[in-house]
């Protein structure tokens, strides 16, 4: 579980159950991750965001998040506002491939652990900084994309290709295109019915915390 996703159960149980998760909580951990998020955005942390993999992906998604959930709008804007060009035309090819990922001794792995970065990054910015321009449907001239990224995937994630991009020297944890699929089927929803298949059709889809946080709508 990322920072993101411990933020976004916080939200949930405040909601569901205010007597267990007291205004008390929320102001103690909100000085936490205000503290937290000084130092990230200092050097030499704020390096972390110069990559062209999933390492900036992740950054701006925690930062993003985090900013968020602080209130520091101006924060979250700043990322989102140069999202489109900093990581989907850096990091995602024409076809919708994520060749900085394709190195790694478990290509697999990472190429899912940067969709999640990035379809989570969409999530929040469409809520949070909706002034920015949407990642959902951002489309670079040569055609990069978030969409073309996950329909790219979704062969190998259905299972109806093998994973021939990379090594993958540890077995593959399939139940992590649980979370990518049914962000998709949020972020597409001309697609919901497809994308959320992909997602019911792996380990575990059924008992999976993303049911919690990605409740998409078919």
């Amino acid at each position: 579980m990322s920072l993101a996703h411990l933020l976004d159960s916080v939200g949930l149980l405040a909601f569901a159950s205010p007597e267990s998760w007291t205004d008390g909580d929320m102001a103690a951990l909100k000085g936490w991750v205000s503290e937290w998020l000084g130092w990230a955005m200092q050097p030499p942390q704020t390096q972390e965001g110069q990559n062209t993999n999933n390492i900036a992906d992740w950054y701006d998604t925690l930062i993003a998040a985090s900013a968020y959930f602080v209130g520091d709008l101006t924060t979250v804007r700043s990322i989102c506002e140069a999202a489109p060009k900093a990581r989907v035309g850096k990091q995602v090819a024409t076809n919708g491939s994520l060749p900085a990922e394709d190195r790694r001794t478990k290509s697999e792995s990472y190429h899912t652990f940067a969709m999640a970065a990035l379809l989570d990054l969409a999530w929040l910015c469409g809520t949070a900084a909706p002034s920015a321009p949407d990642l959902w449907t951002f489309t670079t001239s040569d055609g990069r994309s978030l969409h073309a990224m996950v329909d790219w995937m979704a062969p190998y994630a259905a299972g109806k290709l093998p994973w021939t991009q990379g090594k993958q020297i540890r077995p593959f944890n399939r139940a992590q295109w649980i979370k990518v699929y049914r962000t998709a089927a949020i972020g597409f929803p001309e697609e919901a019915s497809r994308f959320a298949a992909i997602a019911a059709k792996q380990p575990q889809s059924s008992s999976s915390l993303e049911v919690l946080w990605r409740p998409y709508v078919s």
